[in-house]
């Protein structure tokens, strides 16, 4: 006895190839495509076999797997994982336990899952082999492109790096004095750009107030705006006592926004910066202060100013930038190693891996001769020669407060300047951005048709046989493009003669069932017009209206099981009569189902005689519970079948169908399926 199986995937290829092959076995096939077409498929019948994608179980699928098997304790049930929904490679181990059958999908691998001998190499290659990375077209002719301007571009920035200077002594002098100079204008623009910072901060409505108040809340939501703006790192609020009510500070390594803050201490009270605010001091450059803190999370470069309150002075900012944080972005942007030393040798912060001081009498003579010359210092670090750059570090009112040291390496190979390279690079890059546009508009005019094909294919594959292409140029990719548009041709002409056929069979059915049951051709015609009417007003998609024609016009095909004495009985029926024609539901199933054709029709011939409150055969379902295809037509079956005369009966007048159906909304009708008709079909 060939077994039943129900094959549940989401991919109509897949479903198709399981088909295919259990059909070649002689089994017993039906396919869906979701659970809820699986659950209305198994109150039918409860096959001997299901086959299911993991993925229509939902995210946690794994979790679910054990209550799926209890619950068809009866059942084979084999898990399958072929849709072109992506799982995590976490779970791939859930894939091994539960055996997951996966790509390729073979009769031997098929006979494996069934017989449960698939191995843990079996499911982890597939899943290897399926997550291998293709590569488009266009990407595999752009790619030489790519390769041949990137050495070009190495070649030609050598040549240009061993020929534009003169010598390697000269082109290391020249780079290491440029450095210096980057250097010395990089912390000057570092010192206009905190000083800009204060201005907003000491400058934003409302602060005076807040400080003056000392509502930290406020000025919170005054000041963390401006630091994320800015890229402030460091902002402190000291009151008029020298206490600090506000600071905040970002978060080293953290994102742009991450900010902590915290309130009281009295460090800065005693720090020169602060008293010359609160002393209200000015220099020749103004009221602002600039100077070096070292608080308790390290050594600081900060800007002070007043912040006043008509006037009045109420407190003192400070922003501020951490010495490791400077050095860092100097050595970013000059591509030295740099070092700051305070006025005892002692390094205050380093891009070097290991801190070496320098003594105090270099400092001195540094200091002395920074007006007629720069200071050349060799260190040694990690086996490396170094040659250090070293010069004060001026701030406000040409004041300074530590040492910069800039160094290189001796075997430093040259760099141009910031300039040149940058001309060479804007240079190279519109040559590479060129042989790339290029390269890629050809690649694309080549690939660009074979993609439509392949998109055309999945559409084809998936059942969408309307596709068509344009036929590009004369070349081989036109000649595929052509046969396959000749192909689609075909297909469409043999789909088309074959629903005309399968519909020409349906009809055939139908007549002779009127033949039996009374004359009732014409009615079957007449519900079938009045149900596609409906469905379509209420918005039912186009692609379920074949679906509810079918269904409409075989909706009594279950009676040819039911005998003459009854199905043609004049009179009234017996209760024992009664239950041998509630079956022809059921029976109109078995005719139908091995039907794969009418599938998706079986809803109308089954449910039609279920009620809205449950009270009605075969099942007894209830409320929305009834598929909505069912539920429209049981409200044109019995409109008609009512309004239509019967041997055993003569025809009821249009008002009192009509009445009927009133008086059935919410026992035997679906309420607003009755309302829609009245709305829509009934003359007030």
């Amino acid at each position: 006895m060939n077994r039943s199986i129900l094959i549940i995937q989401p991919d109509k290829y897949t479903s198709t190839e399981l088909s295919r092959i259990l059909n070649g076995w002689g089994e017993e096939v039906q396919t869906v495509f979701s659970l809820k077409d699986a659950s209305r498929q198994l109150r039918i019948s409860l096959p001997d076999l299901i086959l299911i994608d993991v993925t229509l179980l939902g995210s946690k699928w794994s979790k679910s797997i054990p209550l799926l098997l209890e619950k068809f304790q009866r059942t084979t049930v084999i898990l399958t994982y072929f849709s072109k929904a992506g799982l995590p490679k976490s779970y791939f181990s859930d894939l091994v336990k539960w055996k997951v059958l996966t790509h390729p999908l073979t009769p031997e691998r098929l006979t494996l899952a069934l017989e449960d001998k698939l191995t843990d190499i079996d499911i982890l290659e597939s899943l290897q082999k399926k997550a291998r990375l293709t590569y488009p077209i266009r990407f595999q002719i752009s790619l030489p492109y790519l390769v041949l301007s990137l050495i070009f571009t190495l070649a030609v920035t050598y040549i240009t790096t061993r020929i534009v200077f003169d010598s390697a002594e000269e082109r290391f002098a020249n780079q290491l004095v440029e450095v210096g100079k980057l250097s010395s204008e990089w912390m000057v623009l570092e010192e206009d750009q905190l000083l800009e910072s204060l201005r907003l901060v000491t400058n934003t409505v409302g602060l005076a107030d807040a400080v003056t108040t000392e509502d930290i809340d406020l000025i919170h939501r005054l000041v963390y705006p401006l630091a994320v703006n800015s890229q402030v790192e460091n902002i402190e609020i000291i009151n008029a006592n020298g206490s600090t009510i506000y600071s905040l500070r970002h978060r080293t390594g953290s994102t742009i926004e991450d900010y902590q803050y915290s309130t009281g201490g009295e460090f800065f009270s005693d720090t020169a910066l602060v008293r010359l605010i609160l002393g209200e001091n000015i220099d020749g450059f103004g009221d602002k202060f600039a100077g070096l803190e070292n608080p308790p999370w390290g050594q600081t470069f900060y800007i002070a100013g007043p912040i006043l309150n008509q006037d009045k002075l109420v407190g003192t900012a400070l922003v501020g930038m951490s010495l490791p944080s400077l050095v860092q972005e100097l050595r970013e942007t000059t591509l030295a190693q740099t070092t700051i030393y305070d006025f005892e040798g002692t390094i205050l912060a380093t891009t070097f891996l290991e801190n070496q001081n320098i003594p105090s009498d270099l400092v001195s003579q540094v200091l002395a001769t920074q007006d007629e010359s720069s200071f050349l210092n060799t260190k040694f670090v990690a086996d490396l020669t170094y040659t250090e750059l070293l010069g004060p570090w001026e701030v406000r009112n040409d004041r300074d407060i530590g040492l910069i040291g800039a160094s290189l390496p001796q075997t430093f190979l040259v760099h141009t300047s910031w300039i040149t390279r940058t001309q060479i690079f804007i240079a190279l890059g519109a040559f590479i951005s060129l042989i790339l546009i290029i390269g890629y508009r050809l690649a694309n005019r080549i690939s660009k048709p074979l993609e439509n094909l392949a998109k055309a294919s999945e559409e084809v594959a998936s059942g969408n046989y309307l596709v068509a292409l344009d036929t590009p140029g004369t070349n081989e990719v036109a000649t595929l493009t052509n046969s396959f548009n000749q192909m689609l041709k075909s297909l469409k002409l043999s789909q088309s003669e074959l629903v005309e056929a399968y519909d020409n069979s349906l009809e055939g059915w139908s007549r002779a069932l009127s033949l039996r049951d009374h004359n009732t051709d014409r009615h079957s015609k007449r519900v079938v017009e009045l149900t596609l009417k409906m469905a379509e007003m209420m918005g039912i998609s186009d692609a379920e209206h074949e679906s509810m024609r079918r269904g409409a016009l075989l909706h009594d095909i279950g009676k040819v099981g039911i005998p003459d004495n009854i199905l043609r009985k004049t009179g009234p029926l017996t209760e024992e009569e009664w239950t041998i024609m509630r079956k022809h539901p059921l029976y109109a199933v078995e005719l139908l189902k091995p039907v794969s054709f009418l599938k998706e029709s079986l809803e109308i011939p089954l449910y039609h005689h279920e009620k809205w409150d449950g009270t009605g055969y075969p099942y007894g379902l209830k409320g929305e519970d009834i598929p909505l295809s069912a539920r429209i037509f049981a409200v044109a079956d019995v409109f008609d079948a009512l309004a239509s005369s019967r041997p055993y009966r003569q025809a009821w007048t249009r008002e009192e169908a009509l009445k009927y159906l009133f008086e059935n909304r919410g026992t035997h009708f679906d309420p607003n399926i009755v309302d829609f008709f009245f709305k829509h079909f009934v003359d007030d």
